[in-house]
């Protein structure tokens, strides 16, 4: 059975969130065994040498504004962002969160192109501008020199601004057409930027993560590569503050970064603090669509780290290549089958409909029988990684907690309740991968015994996301959902038109009561007090669960392996931080790499 997962992400994310816990042991497999607090390595940062990682995918886009689309893995290598997550957080400091993705809450993440940040009212986010950020400047490249390597300035990150809201292809403007115009980015000071949101409030919690972390595309672009070419999609004409510069790149086969010698970043911990960064002089990005193919570049050490790898392959690569490091994490997304529970027609409406479906789904059947039980089953609308806003399963009122037992008879009853006796059809749009149709399948297997006849219906890829940003579902819908970054941001499953809701639950805001008048605690908050916000979502979510309006899969655990010889690095999936890792030479020669 086909295992991939298909992780189709809109804010950066792409990292995903997950937590420190046990490993699957091989007889002699290595473990990061970081704690909070302690510091992997006491040994010195060394400069020089190339790290290797893998792409399952070609980078396409290299314009996010033009294209409308993630910009991808090169964006906080190249470029940069206002606000981003805070390294002293992670392993290499507090151990608070292992940046597998971004945070649990705002208080995750650092002012970082800007000084500082401040909220002087609701609906208003004031930035300081970081002083002496110059572009990067590689002497091949006319684009770069056309830039300079000039000094970022205030007036940059407006003209950047108008761009993100106001061309045509914005992906912000085509997700919020209505909010987007009443956003305003103003130039206050010689290096101070305001945003200024209070008209678009209830919206503005939203969006303030589009705006303040850019949500895998708003990056900091020179503005004059835009007056001059049109748009940046050439990845020539890639120019940014960030701590490597694309040197060559091959589609389909590979890309390649070197250092940027004016990169204004230092390492802000450990033993390395105060050094110059990056470390390594290179960084490649080699595009190996096939899963044996980069399985068998990481255990030759022709890459230096491998994630998302499935507890399947992860046993393999503990028994063929002990070496490894390797770190277990939980992703934060999570596939789950969204009901119209709006629609009059359907019988979605009636909560006895949704518990029952909960009460014919056998999780922990599902979880042994696609991922050999190495998987978790209370993963929405949050996942234990996020400890401060999570309510563990034993803490749960027992009428919760009875929805996650396998319960046939009891399903039967409550559709014969709901005027359902002999059960129903229904349908699930779903993507036309085979992850998606293993996994439906076995739902369809555990429902027909209440005699809920499930019809799944596969969708090509283009159709099934226009299904999904637009909600065109008319009954199920089978699709990520986000219980990450922050939480309290989004209520995305839960409020309005945002098209995470498949569900249609709280649209429009006001007709769910208890989660309207959450978001509005929330809302007021969640600046000023995130541990608060974390406490609101916490107390919601066995309201939550008991409504039942959305249906989780079990979420696999999944692994990252690195060799020894990378250091300052414990398994962080996400880019920002490759600028702290460096190679030790001499561990790696010894190694026969």
């Amino acid at each position: 059975m086909t295992r991939r997962c298909v992780l189709i992400t809109l804010s950066l994310v792409l990292s995903l969130a997950v937590i420190l816990t046990g490993c699957l042991q091989g007889p002699t497999a290595t473990t990061n065994t970081k704690q909070p607090g302690r510091t992997t390595t006491t040994e010195k940062p060394q400069y020089g040498g190339t790290l290797n990682i893998m792409l399952g995918s070609d980078i396409t886009t290299f314009d996010p504004v033009t294209t409308g689309q993630l910009i991808g893995p090169i964006g906080w290598l190249t470029n940069e962002q206002w606000i981003q997550m805070d390294w002293t957080k992670g392993f290499a400091g507090s151990g608070k969160v292992d940046w597998m993705n971004p945070g649990a809450g705002l208080d995750d993440f650092w002012p970082y192109l800007a000084e500082s940040v401040s909220y002087p009212e609701p609906g208003v986010m004031v930035f300081k501008v970081r002083k002496g950020v110059h572009y990067g400047l590689n002497p091949k490249r006319e684009a770069s020199k056309l830039v300079g390597g000039r000094e970022m300035t205030a007036d940059d990150w407006v003209e950047n601004m108008d761009m993100f809201l106001n061309h045509p292809n914005a992906f912000i403007k085509a997700s919020y057409p209505k909010t987007v115009p009443l956003i305003r980015v103003t130039k206050t000071g010689p290096w101070e930027v305001t945003f200024n949101m209070k008209e678009a409030i209830p919206d503005q919690m939203r969006m303030w993560h589009w705006l303040a972390h850019g949500g895998g595309y708003h990056f900091v672009f020179p503005p004059e590569l835009w007056k001059k070419y049109g748009n940046i999609q050439d990845w020539k004409n890639n120019v940014g503050t960030g701590a490597f510069m694309i040197d060559d790149f091959v589609p389909g086969s590979q890309l390649t970064m070197i250092k940027n010698p004016n990169f204004w970043g230092k390492n802000p911990i450990g033993p390395g603090k105060g050094t110059q960064l990056p470390y390594v002089d290179e960084l490649k990005m080699i595009i190996l669509p096939d899963l044996s193919t980069r399985l068998s570049a990481l255990r030759t050490g022709k890459a230096e780290l491998m994630s998302q790898v499935t507890a399947d392959d992860a046993k393999s690569l503990f028994l063929t290549t002990p070496q490894l490091n390797h770190y277990k994490f939980l992703p934060g997304p999570v596939n789950c089958i969204a009901m119209r529970q709006d629609l009059q027609e359907l019988p979605y409406k009636d909560k006895r409909v949704r518990q029952a479906l909960m009460l014919a789904t056998d999780f922990k059947g599902m979880a042994n029988v696609l991922y050999g039980g190495d998987a978790e089953i209370l993963v929405y609308p949050l996942n234990k990684t996020f400890t401060r806003a999570y309510m563990p399963m034993n803490e749960l009122p027992a009428e919760v907690r009875e929805l996650y037992s396998f319960n046939p008879e009891k399903a039967k009853k409550l559709l014969a309740e709901a005027g359902y006796p002999n059960g129903f059809k229904c349908q699930v749009i779903c993507n036309a991968d085979q992850s998606h149709v293993d996994v439906l399948s076995v739902f369809q297997s555990m429902w027909a015994k209440v005699n809920v006849n499930l019809e799944i219906q596969q969708k090509e890829f283009g159709v099934y996301v226009g299904y999904w940003f637009g909600r065109g579902n008319k009954d199920m819908f089978f699709g990520l959902q986000w219980g990450i970054f922050p939480v309290y941001l989004y209520f995305g499953s839960m409020w309005g038109t945002q098209f995470a809701n498949q569900s249609h639950v709280n649209d429009p805001p006001g007709t769910e009561p208890i989660i309207q008048a959450a978001y509005e605690k929330v809302t007021s908050i969640a600046f000023s007090n995130p541990a608060g916000a974390d406490k609101i979502i916490r107390d919601l979510m066995p309201y939550v669960l008991e409504n039942a309006w959305y249906i989780e899969q079990p979420q696999p655990y999944q692994y990252t392996f690195w060799w020894p010889w990378l250091k300052n690095y414990h398994g962080e999936a996400s880019a920002p931080f490759y600028q702290y890792a460096w190679i030790d030479q001499t561990l790696k020669k010894s190694m026969g790499k």
